[in-house]
């Protein structure tokens, strides 16, 4: 994983945990357009936000509110078929 995208990924989380992160619902939705990322490629990444999430050991609530948060933003990343 090169540094920006490690760096866009931590400002996408935090923006949608509702920290501090310079990531709104447009931004989401200008930055994905055409970039081919369908519910495929998003069940990938969620798959293994989810899997890191338990190897850490998060607790499952938090796990949950994670996954629910970061899912609120799916219809602004994934494009549709």
């Amino acid at each position: 994983m090169t540094p920006t995208l490690i760096d866009h990924q931590t400002r996408f989380f935090a923006a949608a945990m509702g920290g501090p992160a310079s990531f709104d619902d447009d931004h989401l939705t200008r930055v994905h357009t055409n970039r081919g990322i369908n519910e495929d490629a998003w069940n990938a990444v969620v798959t293994v936000l989810s899997k890191t999430l338990h190897d850490f050991n998060i607790e499952s609530d938090d796990i949950q509110a994670i996954l629910s948060a970061v899912g609120s933003k799916k219809d602004f990343i994934v494009q549709a078929n």
